[in-house]
């Protein structure tokens, strides 16, 4: 575990139960980039909502959190049935979503 992550887990510790935090993507805007975020059930689903929302509307979004799921070798959810990076952006997208959703329904739970 990382420094970072310790100490993320630290601040989320005082007021929540370490069992209860939930591992999401969350865009942090001084690095501009998506990066590992650590939330209660609550937020989690605000924030993967959100997360959905700026993707779908906002272009720019979609490269970034494809380099979240690399770095969170999910590589599945950007390649084709032939295993290759996906080019077209609208099925990148689709499966960007999914990607999101199924951490959303609890069937991709992220790694601390």
């Amino acid at each position: 575990m990382s420094w970072l992550q310790y100490a993320a887990l630290t601040l989320v510790a005082a007021s929540v139960p370490v069992e209860a935090v939930n591992v999401v993507p969350g865009f942090n805007t001084s690095v501009s980039d998506y990066v590992t975020s650590y939330r209660c059930e609550n937020c989690r689903l605000s924030t993967l909502i959100g997360i959905e929302g700026f993707l779908r509307f906002v272009q720019e979004a979609l490269p970034k959190l494809c380099k979240f799921i690399e770095r969170h070798q999910y590589m599945e959810f950007l390649l084709d049935e032939d295993r290759n990076l996906l080019q077209d952006c609208t099925v990148l997208r689709t499966k960007a979503l999914k990607f999101l959703e199924e951490i959303r329904e609890g069937k991709i739970i992220l790694n601390l």
